[in-house]
């Protein structure tokens, strides 16, 4: 009688581990196309915050003067700040440019945009600098109605130190 019970345990147990295998079998394309897709989407947001700390860094460097936001050649240096403050992406490139305007005395209102050369009739003088740091983003693997390839772009802008 013993042996009839045991016989009839390892028969369930084999038939239910072939389900289960089955089952895998069934299941593992869904899992590993949401698992390569977590990881594009978290490399997605790794490349958008370095790009963003890329381009605060650059722009910290052109605002700690308005010489610095206006010279051309700082601007070639903040655009380099910005490309090394993101060291472990490739291919990154950065923009720097500055935007001056006149605002009131309040200095609430903008009274118009001019060049960084000139001087205002009323008002003062306000240089900013934008710093636009950019990169191509490559997924992994290729989705339905995905682009493969992504332009990865994020800016800032501080105004310069008087």
């Amino acid at each position: 009688m013993f042996d009839r019970m045991s016989a009839s345990f390892l028969k369930r147990g084999r038939s239910q581990a072939g389900a289960a295998l089955v089952e895998l079998a069934v299941a593992s394309p869904l899992l590993i196309l949401i698992l390569v897709g977590t990881i594009d989407f978290a490399r997605v947001f790794y490349t958008a915050i370095e790009l963003t700390n890329a381009a605060r860094a650059g722009a910290e460097y052109a605002a700690h003067s308005v010489g610095r936001a206006t010279s051309t050649a700082q601007l070639l240096n903040a655009e380099n700040a910005a490309i090394a403050a993101a060291p472990n992406l490739s291919t990154v490139t950065a923009a720097a440019n500055p935007v001056c305007s006149c605002l009131d005395d309040t200095a609430s209102v903008v009274l118009s945009p001019v060049a960084c050369s000139s001087t205002c009739v009323s008002g003062h003088l306000v240089v900013a600098v934008t710093v636009t740091a950019t990169r191509t983003f490559t997924t992994v693997a290729r989705f339905p109605g995905v682009p493969n390839t992504i332009q990865i772009s994020r800016s800032a802008t501080l105004r310069a130190v008087p």
